[in-house]
């Protein structure tokens, strides 16, 4: 296997997996879609992110990839305090 391509496939079984626990862990009947969605989208998100990430890093834009790194931590550290005030399914 190419190294290039071994960081698409760590991305597919680590979102895939994400994926399969989202459907595994949140019952229907327990926490509706309106939670699933929510994971999903995030999911996706997530998953649309790495993949930039590992195109830029590829490319030898590695600054570029640093610093959304760095955007992706404060924005997933400001979204887990204020997640109870954005998503009321908490």
């Amino acid at each position: 296997m190419k190294r290039n391509t071994l960081a698409y496939w760590i991305g597919l079984f680590i979102f895939g997996g994400l994926i399969l626990q989202t459907f595994l862990q949140l019952e229907l009947e327990k926490h509706g879609w309106d939670t699933r969605v929510e994971a999903l989208v995030f999911i996706a998100i997530s998953a649309f992110l790495y993949l930039l990430c590992v195109m830029l890093y590829q490319n030898n834009a590695r600054f570029i990839t640093y610093v959304l790194l760095l955007f992706v931590g404060v924005a997933a550290t400001v979204l887990a305090i204020m997640a109870p005030m954005l998503f009321h399914a908490h």
